[in-house]
């Protein structure tokens, strides 16, 4: 299949990402019960990384400032989302829920993370199961839209690697897509890749994630709040199943039809929709409680977060979002 291929990553310094990152925090660091600033992650690849901020507030706070209204659209290049926001409280359990912690202090107070539930098995599977089926989602909607935007692939796929650790998935044909990607990534540019190359890895990519989630599937299920439908977007519901399959109704608008890849999603969204069929449990049922803990826990942050932080992203991943409203 023959793909339009949108936002190419371009070339910026380091030391321009360093600017930038200074800029937000110096507004940031202005604004009342501001407390800390930390950076997700590192700039791997300068030009294609994003940059991802932590704001954490006193409890209580409100801030009704944009973080990113100090910068112009190029310098935005480099903010895929808006600054992440939490409060000090929950930013305190936060990785006992999430798993994640390679945050790097950049400015005011430090605090120290309790991991506590690292090893648990069954938040590690839900964590990794989370973001494979997101990814799962996007990438099909891209495949049956024709649309790849080249620099949201070698971001968003590339942290697929993460997922597979978590489930001790090393090997297998999504593995080594994952391993050729970050290669790609390494290399985007210093060698002029095709459009050929990009899609066909793409392609062989989502036939492996497809096989790998069905397979998966078979003996696992996303633990949810309560078993009903759940909508994912305008165009996109997650229905209860005993496997794991998606059909597609609607129209496809051809992508040349339009310049602009966000009006033809719009428009596709109007007239298509999208139900994936996934195996779920409640978890209510689950052994030690830690699932309904998170939902507990990221259900009150997402409340505190919508009227306290409206132009901030809350630091919850999108399918959980979903899953907890």
């Amino acid at each position: 299949m023959k793909y339009k291929l949108i936002n190419f990553p371009q070339y910026i310094p380091i030391e321009r990402y360093d600017t930038i990152i200074g800029k937000v925090c110096n507004l940031l660091s202005h604004q009342e019960g501001i407390l800390s600033i930390y950076q997700v992650g590192s700039v791997s690849n300068p030009g294609i990384s994003d940059i991802d901020l932590v704001a954490v507030f006193k409890d209580g706070v409100k801030c009704d400032v944009d973080p990113l209204s100090c910068l112009d659209r190029e310098e935005r290049y480099l903010f895929t989302h808006s600054v992440f926001v939490i409060g000090e409280t929950f930013f305190k359990k936060f990785p006992i829920y999430s798993l994640f912690q390679n945050y790097s202090w950049y400015w005011g107070s430090k605090f120290e993370f309790n991991a506590e539930n690292n090893n648990n098995e069954a938040l590690k599977k839900q964590v990794a199961l989370e973001y494979l089926l997101a990814n799962y989602i996007a990438r099909t909607r891209d495949k049956l839209y024709g649309v790849l935007s080249v620099r949201n692939l070698l971001l968003s796929c590339s942290a697929i690697g993460y997922d597979l650790e978590l489930l001790n998935a090393k090997g297998g044909a999504l593995y080594d897509n994952i391993r050729e990607l970050k290669t790609m990534r390494h290399n985007w540019f210093d060698y002029n890749y095709s459009a050929k190359e990009i899609q066909t890895w793409f392609e062989s990519f989502y036939s492996s994630l497809n096989s790998f989630l069905v397979n998966y599937f078979k003996k696992n299920k996303l633990w949810v709040p309560e078993i009903r439908n759940y909508r994912f977007s305008r165009d996109i519901y997650i229905i209860p199943h005993h496997s794991m399959e998606y059909k597609f109704k609607g129209v496809l608008l051809p992508a040349f039809i339009t310049r602009f890849h966000k009006k033809l999603k719009k428009l596709n969204g109007l007239v298509s929709r999208f139900k994936f069929y996934v195996p779920m449990m409640d978890c209510s049922t689950e052994e030690d409680g830690i699932l309904n803990q998170r939902n507990t826990f990221f259900r009150l942050m997402l409340k505190k977060h919508r009227v306290n932080f409206p132009y901030f992203t809350p630091l919850v991943n999108n399918l959980q979002m979903k899953l907890l409203i």
